[in-house]
């Protein structure tokens, strides 16, 4: 996470343990990962638990769910009355309420009351990467932060910066690989050089860092994208076939196709190619958008993920 954004969530917790914060807030960023990631960062802080532990009876999650990956107002009535009768008495409770522009219309009115009217010992995360979809109902109740990531260049950049300082000799392709991993947060991809430096000394190649965190590598994740867009379903298959055999991270490879495509479409936008038609990148990436909740938190995550 960049120093900016832990500022930022410092301050947040400051003004929420003196009373001053506002109930509702809105997260918005370019990576759903990561605002979640801020949004549970805040929350351990608020409630003084450790990051590692993902329950605490005061704090409450709603996700999209179903095959439509909305969020109904049956699940929302059941957060609000969860709010009011769970955890400990007179205890301050914070509730997550993720990708809020999938939230229906009626499960946003059902919050209505709550956030006009709110208790003074809850508060309210909504995150979203679509700002312009969630309803007024949330919008105008909410105070809102922008979140942005940090190009990943830069932060490959500031890693050689450091390992060139220590002495450490890295592929630059490895440090790549780290700066996609740290999605965007600085202080995360300095976390992971360190750690890959405790595990393979003063000499890291980009294999080692695909070993070690299970991720696909940039030409098969260019491949893959190739096939995607050429309607190969038997190399798509084959390849989910390997991931699934070499025990690689699913839902990072998914996020790294999204990306690829988005840079392929950036493209072929600028240079006014006709490879592939822009409406058909489009299509592509709205497929993998709304794959993203069921291949992390579906059953199985190769399913799925093909």
């Amino acid at each position: 996470m960049s120093s900016v954004a832990q500022e930022r969530l410092s301050s947040l917790t400051k003004r929420f343990h003196s009373d001053r914060l506002h109930h509702g807030l809105l997260f918005r960023g370019d990576n759903l990962l990561f605002l979640e990631q801020a949004a549970r960062t805040l929350c351990h802080e608020f409630l003084n638990f450790p990051e590692d532990t993902t329950e605490h009876p005061d704090l409450f999650h709603l996700r999209p769910t179903g095959k439509a990956r909305i969020i109904t107002v049956e699940k929302t009535r059941n957060l609000l009355n969860d709010l009011y009768r769970s955890g400990h008495q007179g205890s301050k409770k914070v509730a997550i309420i993720y990708a809020v522009d999938r939230m229906r219309k009626e499960a946003a009115n059902a919050f209505l009351k709550t956030l006009e009217e709110p208790p003074p010992h809850v508060k309210f995360v909504f995150a979203t990467t679509e700002s312009h979809k969630v309803l007024p109902t949330i919008v105008s109740r909410c105070q809102r932060f922008e979140f942005r990531s940090i190009p990943s260049d830069l932060i490959s950049e500031k890693l050689r910066q450091i390992c060139d300082k220590e002495g450490i000799e890295v592929e630059e392709s490895a440090l790549n690989a780290i700066a996609r991993m740290a999605m965007g947060g600085m202080r995360d991809a300095q976390s992971i050089l360190d750690q890959m430096i405790s595990f393979c000394g003063n000499s890291i190649t980009q294999q080692n860092v695909l070993e070690v965190y299970g991720l696909v590598s940039s030409d098969r994740i260019s491949s893959l994208v190739d096939a995607i867009v050429q309607g190969d379903y038997d190399y798509i298959l084959k390849e989910t076939d390997a991931f699934s055999s070499e025990g690689l991270d699913f839902y990072r490879a998914l996020q790294d196709l999204s990306d690829q495509c988005r840079y392929k479409l950036v493209d072929q936008l600028s240079a006014g190619g006709n490879e592939s038609y822009p409406e058909q990148m489009v299509r592509i990436l709205d497929a993998l958008r709304e794959g993203d909740e069921l291949v992390r938190l579906g059953l199985s995550e190769k399913t799925n993920f093909e």
